[in-house]
């Protein structure tokens, strides 16, 4: 079985610091609580722990995203509010902060609802790139405009097993046409890692 003390290493690891990640593992179901106090303890101070045994819905991804980021009033339970959200990240205090979004067994919604799944996927992990890097192509057109911008530090780990890897999504490229707007190429910054 997988050791906690190794994840936490793994997640702490400067070369991995600012890349999302899917982390694939065969057995994880026993070691929820403990891996979410680990984590939380070790990666940042601002940690939000999506439990995905509570989320086989749309409805019920809604309710635990804005429950653990209560960032929005009046949040509109669709994927334009998940991207509003994460964008929140960046504003104010918040864009000091290094933000964590570990989203444990995600695969309970993938096999539910695989097109919503797919979407909010995209909408996470666009965003988090969008955040965290800026706009390729604002800063290439007017970098006067960008000399002291700092990114927002802000990252996805998906925690699953193999069955997110089932339905072939490419987790290292954004799949929305939304993205070209922003964005020279397609990458979401992600690294899938098998863990066992």
């Amino acid at each position: 079985m997988m050791k906690i003390n190794s994840l936490v290493d793994l997640l702490g690891s400067p070369d991995l610091k600012n890349q999302n990640l899917v982390l694939i593992t065969k057995k994880s179901k026993d070691i929820k609580e403990e891996l979410d106090d680990a984590v939380k303890l070790a990666l940042s101070n601002q940690f939000y722990f999506l439990d995905g045994d509570r989320i086989r819905s749309e409805d019920e991804f809604y309710v635990e995203l804005i429950q653990k980021m209560p960032y929005i009033n009046g949040f509109g339970n669709n994927v334009d509010a998940v991207i509003d959200l994460i964008r929140t990240l960046s504003y104010g205090v918040n864009s000091k902060r290094q933000h964590q979004i570990f989203w444990y067994h995600p695969q309970c919604l993938l096999s539910n609802h695989p097109v919503f799944y797919t979407e909010v996927v995209d909408a996470l992990l666009g965003t988090l790139r969008e955040i965290s890097c800026g706009s390729d192509i604002e800063m290439e057109e007017s970098p006067e405009e960008f000399w002291d911008w700092e990114p927002t530090k802000a990252r996805c780990i998906l925690f699953g097993n193999e069955q997110l890897l089932n339905e072939k999504y490419d987790y290292t490229r954004l799949h929305s046409p939304f993205w070209d707007k922003l964005f020279h190429d397609r990458s979401s910054n992600t690294k899938v890692i098998r863990l066992d």
